[in-house]
């Protein structure tokens, strides 16, 4: 989880407080978007999880022809 009060209270000592505030909020943000993004890992277990199925289908479809 990130501070965003800990960065908040860094950059005041540098920075006007307005600005210091906005730049944590932004940060916030950020890793919140960035926490709710797949991974490659997510996309590459989900490729897997697909192929599986259409494996799946495929002997379902050679199995049980249309009649």
């Amino acid at each position: 989880m990130l501070d965003t009060l800990k960065i908040y209270n860094e950059l005041k000592e540098k920075l006007e407080p307005e600005a210091a505030l906005k730049i944590a909020e932004m940060m916030g943000y950020i890793y919140g978007e960035l926490a709710n993004t797949v991974t490659k890992a997510d996309f590459s277990e989900l490729r897997e999880i697909v192929r599986d199925l259409g494996e799946a289908q495929h002997r379902t479809t050679v199995r049980f022809p249309h009649r």
